[in-house]
């Protein structure tokens, strides 16, 4: 529709595409030199938008069970992530508990 009225072809931006996390990268490491794609974490809990999203930006990737995706849907998934926990209570958990963590990820 955009195209026959315009004549000109439009760019998708939204999940799985890489440029939302590439433009949150972008815009804060103007202001803070360590923030890049090897220190960002793309959290969620759809494999094929969420987590397919992180892995097309090279970020790193943490698939949460709280929401669509199950443990036997994740085994088998051509998008794998690099991180699985069971929620983002457990993932705060862990923050809280080891302050080097983000250093890590």
């Amino acid at each position: 529709m955009i195209y026959n009225t315009t004549g000109n072809r439009p760019h998708f931006i939204g999940k799985p595409r890489p440029e939302m996390p590439l433009f949150a990268i972008d815009r804060m490491a103007k202001d803070d030199d360590t923030i890049s794609v090897d220190t960002t974490l793309v959290v969620g809990d759809r494999l094929y938008t969420d987590i397919a999203c992180g892995l097309n930006s090279g970020t790193h990737t943490l698939l949460v069970f709280s929401g669509e995706t199950t443990r036997e849907q994740a085994e088998i998934s051509p998008y794998q992530a690099e991180f699985k926990l069971r929620d983002c209570g457990e993932l705060l958990k862990i923050l809280k508990e080891d302050d080097t963590i983000g250093r890590q990820i």
